[in-house]
């Protein structure tokens, strides 16, 4: 069975669509699936995933807003997998090409992970959470924290100074590596006095520029993340590394990375969330102890692989 799976999208959206690969592999095991998303993320993805840009000349009649006269005369895909918010020119030229199709809006419901109502709106049976790009990892993990301060939208990242006050937390009890990184549209950051005294202060090494596979090279045995509603985000929780994760004005139950929730801790934060209240304090408090027991396990972790 050859499937077509429709799905573009940035970095967090190709890796919330991992599970919803899984899904489709677990109702047709013997399918051929081609993604129809970003390219420039097709090594993320398993190797036996045919991946094509959505902006190919190949597939360009898909998304024809006139009707279009340049249908393939001859298709062999047996269904298409359609996520888009908004489908019904994609549906029509599919319809007209006489491939059956199965529509998921990819609009959120509300109180529910993003992936668990795709896969039930596509008929799919709801993926188990787990580390979707563990393979990238090696044995050992570094004593290194990641932070990623942006996510590509203001509104949508935490106080520069929340970031410090939970990098000073940790290192109070734990001897860790600072490394930040920043996506391309986070570039602002670069002339922010606050996050430049941020750097500066906690002797951050800065990755700016960069390509994503260089950031996974660096960040990837990271023993511990901190961010936003990001890519990045999801990234580091795919990778299998314990993050905690601000948000701002995006649900953390919908939006947040479909990742065991053992690894996970989230914090929703306001724009009444001040430094130094009892809530910030109660909130380093929780920092503290999630750094505390991932470290603690991933140092034992690697103590007993050595022993055997």
């Amino acid at each position: 069975m050859k499937i077509l799976l429709i799905r573009p999208g940035a970095l967090g959206d190709t890796i919330l669509t991992l599970p919803v690969i899984d899904a489709i592999r677990s109702k047709h095991p013997d399918s051929e699936i081609t993604l129809l998303g970003s390219s420039q993320f097709s090594f993320l993805l398993p190797q036996d995933i045919r991946t094509v840009s959505y902006e190919s000349r190949e597939w360009a009649w898909i998304f024809e807003a006139s009707p279009c006269h340049n249908l393939p005369s001859k298709t062999d895909i047996d269904v298409a997998y359609v996520v888009l918010k908004n489908s019904n020119t994609v549906v029509r030229n599919l319809h007209n090409a006489g491939i059956p199709t199965i529509v998921a809006s990819s609009s959120p419901q509300e109180g529910v992970s993003l992936v668990q109502t795709l896969c039930r709106r596509l008929c799919l049976p709801d993926p188990q959470r787990k580390a979707w790009l563990e393979q990238f990892q090696t044995k050992r993990k570094y004593n290194r924290l990641w932070v990623a301060p942006g996510s590509g939208s203001r509104k949508k990242n935490a106080p520069i100074a929340l970031f410090s006050e939970a990098v000073r937390v940790i290192r109070e009890h734990h001897d860790v590596e600072l490394v930040v990184t920043l996506g391309e549209s986070d570039r602002w950051f670069l002339d922010d006095e606050d996050f430049v005294g941020f750097t500066k202060g906690s002797n951050a090494k800065t990755i700016h520029d960069s390509s994503l596979q260089n950031i996974m090279l660096t960040c990837c045995n990271s023993v511990l993340y901190i961010g936003n509603d990001s890519g990045a985000s999801h990234l580091a929780a795919a990778l299998n590394i314990p993050a905690i994760l601000f948000f701002t004005v995006t649900d953390p139950q919908v939006w947040g990375p479909f990742a065991p929730t053992k690894n996970l801790l989230f914090q929703r934060v306001t724009g009444r969330h001040i430094i130094g209240s009892r809530e910030h304090e109660d909130l380093l408090r929780r920092i503290a102890g999630f750094a505390t027991k991932h470290i603690s396990e991933s140092n034992t972790r690697y103590f007993r692989s050595n022993l055997s």
